[in-house]
């Protein structure tokens, strides 16, 4: 099991910071969500105890076109709306995806959202 340090949200709408043992990000999530915290950042705890945050390079300094950055973000809400994982339906996009940089740039992504973090924070 992995040690991860959150930040969160309790149930009184308090600001709460903890660390939890999970054997997963997702896993560590679940477990907060079923005692009543929401959390709103969650790192896996280095071993000096500090918050190992990775960071991913976009890879070069291009951004997305925006062209490929409307598509992306009508494909997810409608992907959402019909009740698909966001993981999933940012894999389904991935695939679809002709331009090879936003391919990498929305699987960097995706796998930040995979690890447990919110949709902002992957952004």
């Amino acid at each position: 099991m992995a040690v991860y340090e959150y930040e969160g949200i309790d149930g009184k709408g308090r600001e709460i910071s903890g660390i939890i043992e999970a054997d997963s990000p997702r896993a560590a999530r679940v477990r907060l969500k079923g005692e009543g915290t929401f959390a709103t950042a969650l790192y896996l705890s280095s071993a000096a105890g500090n918050a190992a945050e990775e960071k991913f390079p976009l890879l070069s300094g291009r951004s997305i076109s925006q062209s490929d950055l409307a598509l992306i973000t009508r494909q997810i809400s409608t992907l959402l709306e019909a009740g698909l994982p966001l993981v999933d339906a940012l894999q389904s996009i991935i695939e679809q995806l002709e331009n090879a940089h936003s391919r990498r740039v929305l699987s960097q992504i995706r796998q930040k959202v995979n690890e447990g973090r919110s949709l902002y924070d992957s952004l």
